[in-house]
């Protein structure tokens, strides 16, 4: 915080709150225009208040100049620390996705993955020098949070950077090395990310650099063993990661070590630099592969002629069977739907509506009402899977549901439902599909309402139009999913109080997972 002649001028960063956070603008340029009236014509005081923590100071000397002079200054000091560090930040994420669509397109090249996570992390890491800059605030995130983020990625980087060379340069992988590696990097995560003050962290963050002396070895070592192989990809390997490493020597020495001030970081012109001859390489190795796809379809030219012919055999053949199956889909389709109730079955008191629409020619989803003495079952399902095979399923369920409703009246709902789960296990425990559904039961006495892993129904007021779910009481989950053996459990009944005019909507989860309905 600046203060001229006790006038509050301006401020960088965030003193510690009550929770001791703070935020630091330690790679900002203090740029702070004076008004006319905080200068006197005499002796000017200007006051800085600054937060220590193990680490911080006045870089440089505070100066009243010219607004020309100190723009001049601002401006060369955020291209050197800022912009530059950002534009390369954004080429990192650039090719990050860009490799990371490559590995997509062809898994087998893993040091296209690879390499897109150095790229990633590095982007993160470089985050440190102008994420204040552009993010002046935070919001909910401390200084010492944000801290333990670019040095985990530190870690991050050099694991990445061992298993891009390894895949680069083809070599066979070892279950122990990559343990080792995967253990030297995530113990200093874990002891960064554990630490709960950052003059702890600062000062000791030392101790954690040896851990990255494996990778950095390993890597050289692959490398060597490359270059002395011959290796076609070795030798541009070596040239592009040389300057890579040296510039990262020097941050760790002047910054860390020798803490040298208004010391240049050069990790991001270093990586520029490797970034761009591993993108030639692997762009050549891309292209190659390419020449040699055109290679071999230039000889399968011919092969292609021959099986063309064939193809167009089959495809009038699976055209024939194409028009006979949608007509047994049509027919299937008819059969279900006549084998279903259509709600219109007369409740006292009660107004049914059903509205459904398959996603395909046969149904997953079935609804159901059963009458019986004194009380009306009402219940919907959902089979899990699609197709013909889960139009099967209801089938064989609406039977079994309307069988066991229909017999079992006089048992409660929850009791219901238990013998229900068991003969569907015994019907289609073998099967792999199973159920979700809902059971709602009117009688004189109320409304009962059990759910098997099901979507919550809703309930609206007719009074006061709120709608809510019908959730299970606190402490209790709604019962588990339908014709699993092994997940037998009892369900239990909620019972429900509504007046009249209020509305029960019971729905498939296709109306959750639609994004337009029709």
């Amino acid at each position: 915080i600046v203060y001229c002649n006790n006038e509050f001028i301006g401020r960088e960063g965030s003193f510690p709150d009550a929770d001791g956070n703070f935020f630091s603008g330690w790679n900002n340029f203090r740029y702070y225009p004076l008004p006319a009236r905080a200068l006197s014509e005499g002796e000017n005081t200007l006051l800085l208040k600054i937060h220590v923590n193990r680490e911080g100071g006045i870089h440089g000397e505070p100066r009243i100049v010219s607004r020309e002079e100190s723009d001049a200054e601002k401006l060369a000091e955020d291209i050197k620390t800022v912009w530059i560090n950002c534009v390369l930040a954004i080429v990192l994420l650039c090719a990050f996705v860009y490799h990371t669509l490559i590995f997509l397109y062809r898994r087998a090249e893993r040091d296209n993955l690879f390499y897109a996570l150095v790229c990633l992390f590095l982007a993160i890491y470089l985050s440190n020098f102008f994420i204040e800059h552009l993010l002046p605030t935070l919001s909910g995130i401390s200084y010492l949070a944000f801290q333990k983020l670019i040095f985990v990625t530190m870690y991050a980087i050099a694991l990445n950077n061992f298993l891009f060379f390894r895949a680069f340069l083809r070599i066979p992988r070892s279950t122990p090395v990559t343990a080792m590696m995967i253990v030297s990097a995530g113990i200093p995560a874990v002891f960064v990310i554990f630490v709960r003050d950052y003059g702890y962290l600062i000062s000791h963050i030392g101790l954690t650099l040896p851990f990255l002396v494996p990778s950095i070895a390993y890597s050289v070592f692959y490398l060597v063993r490359g270059v002395l192989r011959r290796s076609p990809n070795a030798v541009s390997l070596l040239a592009g990661t040389a300057p890579l490493w040296l510039c990262i020597l020097y941050d760790m020495v002047a910054h860390i070590f020798l803490r040298i001030e208004n010391s240049i970081y050069l990790t991001g012109f270093g990586f520029a630099f490797f970034l761009i001859t591993m993108a030639m390489i692997l762009a050549r190795n891309f292209v190659m592969y390419h020449r040699q796809v055109e290679n071999y379809s230039i000889s399968l030219e011919q092969m292609v002629k021959e099986r063309t012919r064939d193809l167009d055999e089959r495809n009038r053949e699976l055209e024939d069977a194409h028009i006979v199956m949608k007509k047994d889909l049509r027919i299937a389709a008819n059969l279900q739907k006549s084998f279903f109730s259509t709600g219109e079955t007369a409740v006292p008191g009660w107004q049914i509506a059903v509205f459904t629409r398959p996603a395909s020619s046969v149904s997953g989803d079935f609804f159901d009402i059963c009458a019986a003495e004194n009380s009306t079952a009402v219940s919907l399902f959902d089979v899990s899977g699609h197709g013909i095979a889960s139009g099967l399923i209801t089938m064989i369920a609406k039977r079994t549901v309307f069988r066991m409703l229909k017999s079992h009246s006089r048992l409660k709902l929850g009791e219901i439902v238990e013998k229900i789960n068991a003969s569907l296990i015994e019907d289609i425990g073998t099967s792999g599909f199973y159920l979700t559904g809902v059971f709602l039961r009117m009688s004189p006495q109320g409304v009962e309402y059990v759910n098997a892993g099901h979507t919550e129904i809703m309930h609206r007021s007719g009074k006061s139009g709120a709608v809510k779910l019908v959730l299970a009481p606190a402490g209790e989950h709604k019962g588990n999913f339908l014709g699993i053996d092994g997940m037998t459990s009892p369900y239990r009944a909620i019972s429900l109080r509504l007046s009249d005019g209020d509305f029960l909507v019971l729905y498939t989860d296709c109306i959750i997972e639609s994004r337009q309905v029709t």
